[in-house]
């Protein structure tokens, strides 16, 4: 059951008192990192290819992975859908459930860890978690848009190296 409407999660992500008109990503994972007095871990991993991004919560710091298999916006997106479940104090789900072992084996952490995962299998039934992280990555980006930083949402303009320059030189950043 949803406990935070869409309009719940809109004035949580105005009470975070960022100033949307300099976003980027990098700059806003450090102003969650000083409002939760704490290190946030922002790391490309390839994961399967139904896994947008995880959250591992740890003791020293929290390691947010997105899916370098993704296209760019959806790599950003699954980093503010991960910060979603950090901001909404959602609880963590054993990840041995959505991913697969070798994956997390990767990880170098001991298996069972608990975290969060987002899912893109069509299949996949969202819980009420996903659906208020998902509603949070939406408010972010909507300020994104406002405030006319949406180059800032991609995070290049291609995740294949041989096309890297050639794309970030067809004039989409600001």
């Amino acid at each position: 059951m949803l406990t935070k409407s869409p309009q719940d999660i809109q004035r949580i992500v105005d009470g975070l008192g960022y100033d949307f008109t300099k976003y980027d990503i990098e700059d806003f994972v450090h102003y969650i990192e000083r409002l939760r007095k704490g290190q946030i871990m922002v790391r490309r991993w390839e994961l399967q290819r139904d896994v947008s991004g995880v959250w591992l919560p740890g003791m020293t710091f929290e390691l947010v992975a997105y899916n370098t298999l993704h296209h760019p916006i959806l790599q950003t997106h699954g980093i503010l859908h991960e910060i979603g479940h950090m901001v909404l104090g959602h609880k963590t789900i054993p990840l041995t459930d959505v991913i697969s072992p070798e994956i997390l084996a990767e990880f170098d952490i001991d298996i069972p860890i608990n975290g969060q995962a987002r899912l893109s299998r069509k299949e996949h039934s969202f819980s009420p978690e996903d659906i208020e992280a998902e509603r949070f990555a939406f408010a972010i980006q909507k300020r994104v848009l406002h405030h006319n930083r949406v180059t800032k949402l991609y995070r290049s303009g291609s995740t294949v190296p041989e096309f890297k320059p050639y794309v970030d030189g067809m004039g989409f950043e600001d």
